[in-house]
């Protein structure tokens, strides 16, 4: 694959720079050809990150800009020149989208071999990356078993946020594949962190096109996972085991976990590993601490919370009601990440924020028909309000009410090709009768009938 180039000052470069551009703060690695670059290993955390991209340290930069990151000293460049009206992509988004164009066409070299680990089920560790212990362990994951034929898409919506504890189709992520920085993300979503996107690899390819056996090669893969690209919450998938074909039967189980979720919003990774030294340092466990978690989006409605002795432990896992909340979340229908959560204050928009639970399946949810949500409502779905108890603020999101796209078993969780819809309310799908039989109980609490609103 050979790529076009252009002249920019007497140089060649492989992306088109507007004139009037200085490149003053730009990396020279973003003016170098994309397809003979060598990812290289982040001195902070050990292993690639996005596209394999380091931050120039302080004189590594040929324009010598001290101290200030070039992100933000990019950012009046980019909004001028490549912003409104003027040029559609930075060099920076060029570079990295011709990285991600020579990424797929590697993930599209074998599709045998990807075909062949789709029908073997992997056993995954998810571990959450900025919180240690006093003796720097780092005691908060997860591990499930998933089919390899799992997109990437539906791993973060109905396993990763459940399993680990976070809100669904609150935040926006990003996947990272740790052979060579290849970066994933949900396209065509409203996310509002996304506008931190140029701090964190420019660009992604569409995580809903890939599976995890197209990044999940052999047992010596990983995937590095980043949640809320404000506050950035890093997570590592390593691979403990991948499954002979004929041992897998495809279905998602939740196996083990240590450690308690971080409350969504509750402050920078930094912050919060300071936080969770006072409460291991405090007898009272922090007062203060606690009400902020009993607060938090990922908290508030959790039944325990509301128990007035409840405490919130960092060391404490739950696995019986992970299992709850993951089995919750494979029996819903998919987020719409056209309309994610956030908070609505009077006519405007006054923050962002979310509610866990069904997405939309259940009637106890959300009110239909109300309006008033930012974006515009895709054919197949309504916008969505919940007034939020105590407050002038409403919850608006965006919920599936059409026919759901075929996904994963809403009972077991095995992707399969030949999944049959529930013929009532087309809002769910099974992988046989067997599994549509025995989920029959819990369905029929929500089954409404094709056409029917929800209110």
């Amino acid at each position: 694959m050979t790529l076009p180039t252009y002249k920019h000052k007497g140089k060649t470069v492989w992306v088109k720079i507007n004139p009037k551009d200085d490149l003053l703060g730009v990396p020279p690695v973003f003016l170098t050809n994309p397809e003979t670059y060598t990812p290289r290993v982040d001195p902070e955390s050990g292993r690639i990150e996005e596209w394999g991209l380091v931050d120039p340290q302080q004189g590594d930069d040929p324009n010598d800009v001290p101290e200030m990151p070039y992100e933000y000293i990019r950012m009046f460049a980019k909004q001028t020149l490549y912003g409104f009206g003027g040029d559609k992509e930075s060099p920076e988004v060029q570079w990295c989208k011709l990285r991600a164009a020579l990424k797929e066409k590697k993930l599209k070299a074998d599709p045998a071999a990807v075909k062949a680990r789709q029908a073997q089920d992997y056993i995954l560790k998810i571990r959450f990356e900025d919180l240690q212990d006093k003796k720097g362990d780092k005691f908060c994951w997860r591990v499930v078993k998933v089919s390899g034929g799992m997109k990437l898409s539906v791993f973060s919506d109905k396993v990763l946020l459940p399993a680990m504890g976070w809100c669904r189709n609150y935040h926006a992520y990003t996947f990272i594949d740790r052979s060579d920085g290849g970066l994933f993300g949900p396209k065509e979503s409203n996310y509002i962190d996304l506008s931190h996107l140029h701090c964190h690899g420019q660009y992604f390819i569409d995580d809903d096109k890939y599976t995890l056996a197209h990044i999940l090669v052999d047992e010596k893969s990983e995937l590095g996972y980043n949640y809320d690209l404000g506050d950035f919450w890093r997570h590592n998938i390593t691979v403990e085991k991948i499954l002979p074909a004929e041992e897998s039967n495809g279905k998602v189980e939740l196996l083990s976990g240590s450690g308690a979720c971080p409350p969504e919003d509750g402050s920078l990774p930094e912050r919060w590993q300071k936080t969770y030294d006072k409460l291991m340092n405090s007898n009272l466990r922090g007062p203060e601490i606690q009400k902020k978690v009993k607060d938090a989006l990922n908290y508030k409605d959790e039944p325990e919370v509301k128990s007035k002795s409840w405490r919130y432990d960092p060391h404490h896992f739950d696995l019986a009601r992970a299992k709850t909340r993951l089995q919750e979340a494979l029996a819903s229908r998919a987020s719409d990440k056209t309309g994610p959560k956030m908070f609505m204050m009077g006519g405007g928009m006054g923050g962002i924020g979310g509610f866990p639970g069904m997405g939309g399946l259940s009637a106890n949810l959300a009110n239909l028909n109300l309006g008033g949500s930012p974006f515009p409502v895709p054919s197949g779905s309504q916008a969505t309000v919940q007034k939020e108890k105590g407050r002038s603020s409403r919850m608006v999101e965006h919920i599936r009410v059409g026919d759901e796209p075929k996904g994963i078993c809403g009972s077991c969780g095995r992707p399969d090709d030949k999944l049959l819809r529930c013929g009532r309310c087309r809002a769910i799908w099974y992988c046989g009768r067997e599994c549509q039989r025995s989920h029959w109980k819990a369905h029929k609490q929500v089954c409404v009938a094709s056409g029917d609103d929800v209110d």
